[in-house]
């Protein structure tokens, strides 16, 4: 993700207020949160809350998705939070490396041509 693409995000993550329209390029106060869910879409886990009893486990389910996501290297951290007075967070690194896949179009997708001969002058 560009620079451009943060400043967009940011931008019009803003929680308008009329008392700063014409007072700010957005007309709004920036929201911190609402960019940052804008931004990490390629990463969900679930379910996001839930009960353990003790001894017991459960299973979260991570999905990572690359759709419409520009070669690079992200990272995320997957925080866990308990009530466990010994580790009441636990967090997991969850990376995520994408190969960007060149975007091209022929139209049509088929092109019949004619083959031909090449002479060179002397």
């Amino acid at each position: 993700m560009g620079w451009s693409e943060v400043k967009d995000i940011i931008l019009s993550s803003v929680d308008s207020n009329a008392s700063l329209i014409g007072k700010t390029v957005t007309g709004g106060r920036l929201n911190a949160a609402k960019a940052l869910k804008k931004v990490q879409n390629w990463l969900k886990v679930d379910p996001l809350s839930g009960i353990v009893t003790p001894g017991a486990s459960a299973n979260l389910t991570v999905t990572f998705d690359a759709a419409s996501m520009n070669g690079g290297n992200y990272r995320s951290l997957i925080v866990i939070n308990n009530n466990d007075p010994f580790h009441s967070v636990e967090v997991v690194p969850a990376n995520l490396q994408v190969t960007g896949v060149p975007l091209i179009a022929v139209d049509p997708d088929t092109v019949d041509m004619e083959l031909c001969s090449l002479e060179t002058a002397m």
